[in-house]
């Protein structure tokens, strides 16, 4: 009974050794995930352009704060269900191809309807090892103040050809 009582006790002590070795491994491991994921979700954060990760459904899996700022939508409300679906600060107007597939620009206004922005959506699919795509993740960039920009230099260069060309034809037709 001695001998055998030792043996059961040098067994489940090498067990509970092994049990208490495993468990130190996998503290660790989560412990470096969780440090991943939080150095993972800091630099979404800052990320100046707004970053959409939806899945293979639509749905959206993870957005960073510029994102909601751009789409003016809350983040805990779009979690899981459609992006598009039932945006209620402002309304999708028209969606426009870009220059590829994976460039598009999405016309946004405001309830005034005075206001627009335009955003340029980046895509990309995200696929699995096997390459089956399992989601899409978008860039969003505000090219609001690029294109009033640029309607406004074509107004001056416009109005300045204009301007110039009157004189120019007087003093030709002058000679």
């Amino acid at each position: 009974v001695g001998a055998v009582r030792q043996e059961l006790t040098e067994r489940y002590g090498q067990v509970i050794e092994e049990k208490r070795r495993n468990e130190a491994v996998l503290q660790r491991k989560y412990q470096d995930v969780l440090t991943d994921r939080q150095q993972t979700a800091a630099v979404l954060e800052s990320i100046a352009e707004g970053l959409v990760v939806v899945n293979n459904k639509g749905d959206v899996v993870m957005m960073n704060p510029a994102a909601e700022r751009l789409l003016a939508v809350n983040q805990k409300d779009r979690i899981g269900k459609p992006l598009l679906d039932n945006l209620q600060d402002e309304q999708l107007v028209s969606l426009v191809k870009g220059t590829t597939p994976e460039d598009r620009e999405i016309v946004l206004s405001a309830k005034s309807d005075s206001t627009k922005r335009v955003l340029r959506a980046s895509n990309a699919v995200i696929t699995d090892q096997d390459g089956k795509a399992i989601g899409m993740v978008a860039v969003l960039s505000d090219v609001t103040k690029q294109r009033e920009l640029v309607q406004l230099k074509s107004e001056f260069v416009s109005t300045v050809g204009h301007e110039l060309r009157t004189p120019l034809i007087a003093m030709q037709h002058a000679l």
